[in-house]
């Protein structure tokens, strides 16, 4: 008779129990030196800030603008949107001014880069003293936290050390109201707001009563549907979305409007969309066209003179469409301004090779002391080299006019290949 007790029990290998557990110990040692490192980026970054408020200040630039452009330049050194610079700074100057325990912990790599900016976040409602204390307490006990937990722990620590911070949180909070445009996949797009509770519960009530009422008049559309399409009409006064009598700027080549091929097309502000649903769009009876003529070899769009002093009218919608976003490499911003590239005051003329779309914090960024541009006008070449004021170099180039990620690899390689002889023959 078979005895399972006679059966050898199964046992891992040693060595499999030894090099697993190496594993665990080079994940859990990889994250104090993560977590170490961005405290050094932080202390970085508020040592910068302040040497550049005081740089500022030497050269005659206002109180309130001093240091304000150094987010471009930590958003060009990391290689983000301005917008994540900003955040950045604000997180590293409050890190090292208000909360030396949690800089300490993270230092100590005890403490996450993700479970700090939740302790400064939270923090932001209490004064400087008061900051400091809870961050006394919180920095003993978040090193054995989740961020998660974490900020339960900073929340009732902020609650006790100051009553009123609840109230003045959802001051600051409900003075924070806001509506995002934010692209996702397939041709979709997120829009949402950030509104009082009140007006918030108020305007999904209307549009799900609404949305009730029509499907119980007997329409076969979903409620979430009916509600989609409730929020456009009201917006805009349209029942579809096709009739809104505004411009919106579709790219596609003149192969896949033709339907030669299914090359994808570009909408702007938004991305990608598929070559189907942007015939639809050319279709529709309010839509008109617009030529771009474009580089065969790396899609940008081509050269346009004017006399003018202004970018307006045509001029302003090629730079427009060249450009698409703002120039700063790093700053997907919409354009507000056509800029000069070499300024009227030197000789600069009014033509797309000396134009180039900004958004507004890029203009201004512009004419701050210490940064500059180098503008190479040879013909064929659209390349802006954005110098800032510490003497780092950033080249900038227009997108192509489908999109990033619309060119093959030959036209890439033969790119890079252009641009690299381009830079030995300016150094030369």
């Amino acid at each position: 008779m078979f005895d399972n007790k006679s059966e050898p029990r199964y046992q891992r290998p040693r060595n499999a129990l030894d090099v697993t557990a190496r594993r665990i110990d080079e994940i859990a040692e990889w994250e104090r030196v993560i977590a170490h490192a961005h405290a050094r980026q932080a202390l970085a970054v508020a040592a910068l800030v302040k040497e550049r408020v005081r740089l500022d200040k030497l050269v005659g630039v206002w109180t309130s603008d001093a240091g304000k452009h150094a987010t471009e330049e930590v958003a060009l050194a990391r290689g983000v949107s301005p917008m994540t610079a900003n955040q950045h700074i604000g997180f590293a100057m409050a890190l090292t001014e208000d909360h030396p325990a949690t800089l300490g912990a993270m230092l100590n790599g005890t403490v996450s880069a993700s479970a700090a900016r939740i302790i400064v976040q939270e923090c932001e409602v209490l004064g400087s003293s008061d900051r400091h204390a809870v961050d006394s307490l919180i920095g003993l006990e978040a090193g054995e936290l989740t961020p998660g937990q974490v900020r339960k722990a900073v929340r009732r620590r902020v609650c006790a050390a100051d009553p009123e911070a609840a109230s003045r949180r959802a001051r600051v909070a409900r003075s924070r109201k806001r509506i995002s445009f934010l692209p996702r996949e397939d041709a979709t797009a997120s829009l949402w707001n950030v509104l009082p509770a009140e007006q918030a519960m108020a305007c999904w009530t209307a549009l799900d009563n609404h949305a009730r009422g029509v499907r119980g008049d007997g329409d076969e559309r979903s409620i979430e549907h009916i509600m989609c399409d409730a929020f456009v009409e009201r917006l805009t006064g349209q029942r579809r979305a096709a009739d809104v009598p505004v411009e919106v700027q579709v790219v596609i080549s003149a192969s896949s409007l033709l339907g030669q091929d299914g090359a994808p097309a570009t909408l702007g502000r938004y991305g990608v969309i598929p070559a189907e649903l942007a015939r639809q769009l050319a279709a529709s009876d309010s839509a008109f066209a617009r030529r771009l003529v474009c580089d065969p070899l790396d899609g940008r769009v081509l050269e346009l003179s004017t006399r003018k002093i202004r970018f307006d009218g045509s001029l302003r919608r090629f730079i427009l469409a060249r450009d698409q976003v703002c120039r700063l490499s790093v700053c997907d911003a919409p354009i507000r301004d056509c800029d000069h590239l070499k300024q009227r005051a030197r000789g600069g003329r009014t033509e797309a090779s000396n134009g180039q779309g900004l958004c507004e914090r890029t203009h201004y960024c512009r004419d701050h002391p210490g940064w500059d541009l180098d503008v190479d006008m040879r013909p064929g070449s659209d390349r802006v080299t954005w110098i800032t004021p510490t003497g780092h170099r950033y080249d900038s180039y227009p997108p192509p006019a489908l999109g990033l990620g619309s060119l093959d690899a030959t036209s890439l390689r033969r790119i890079k290949r252009r641009r690299r002889r381009r830079r030995s023959r300016k150094r030369e």
